[in-house]
């Protein structure tokens, strides 16, 4: 596809396709709604409190506001999700919000790709994107996950909750 963007021709690079898509989150969604249904009620009584202190910011108020802030930040935490795609060229793995892009891994920079379990705690210390000399784990909920091993030894673990799926994808990938 050739696009033009102020007046210089750009090619863009095809899309691969995508082999498997797998999108994990770390609560459920009712979790998630009743979070953000405690979230508004948070706020509105925020804007109530103020309203009838005419502005004035009562203990009361700076209580609701501290839990406030800690509800907008776990809506923030639990709205977060894991975004697996397998396609022809690679495996590609985005964290939103906390990774804007994909992290792409091409099948000529791997050396291994295989699922196996782990524990979340014992290894990463706990959940999320986490990054350790020489590994990064992208860690969501579950014990399986698929342990990438690059070319120059680097490790990566990308959770899964769809291990068969992703072990008959690898098998088939082989041939």
């Amino acid at each position: 596809m050739i696009c033009v963007i102020a007046n210089c021709i750009v090619m863009k690079k095809a899309e691969t396709e995508i082999l498997f898509e797998e999108v994990q989150q770390f609560a459920k969604r009712s979790v998630r709604e009743f979070l953000k249904i405690l979230t508004g009620i948070f706020f509105i009584v925020v804007i109530a409190s103020l309203i009838l202190h005419k502005g004035e910011m009562t203990d009361f108020a700076w209580v609701l506001m501290v839990v406030l802030s800690i509800s907008l930040l776990f809506n923030f935490i639990l709205g977060s999700k894991l975004i697996l795609q397998i396609r022809t060229d690679g495996i590609y793995v985005r964290f939103p919000p906390w990774q804007p892009f994909f992290s792409k891994y091409y099948w000529s920079d791997l050396s291994e790709v295989y699922v196996r379990e782990y524990e979340a705690m014992k290894e990463f210390f706990g959940w999320g994107l986490r990054m350790q000399p020489g590994r990064i784990g992208y860690i969501v909920a579950g014990n399986t996950g698929i342990e990438i091993i690059l070319t120059n030894g680097k490790k990566i673990l990308i959770t899964t909750q769809q291990s068969d799926e992703i072990n008959e994808l690898l098998r088939q990938l082989q041939k």
